[in-house]
C-alpha cells in the first residue's frame, strides 16, 4: 500500500533505497495517517472493512 523509500539515483533519477519495515517505519506511518488529511482514506478503509464483514455474514 505504501511506496518504498527512494534515494537519489544517477543522472537526476531515483532508485529504491529500501522497503518500509520495522518499528521506526511503523511509528512514522502511524503518525502520518493520524493527520486529518488522511481521514477520507481511513473512512474508506473502515467502510471496506464493514462491507467485507457484511459479505461474510450473508
Amino acid at each position: 500500500m505504501f511506496p518504498p523509500v527512494f534515494m537519489e539515483g544517477p543522472e537526476a533519477t531515483v532508485a529504491i533505497d529500501r522497503l518500509l519495515g520495522g518499528e521506526a517505519d511503523a511509528r512514522m506511518l502511524e503518525h502520518t495517517v493520524r493527520d486529518r488529511r488522511f481521514a477520507p482514506l481511513l473512512d474508506l478503509l473502515d467502510l471496506l472493512d464493514l462491507l467485507d464483514l457484511l459479505d461474510l455474514w450473508g
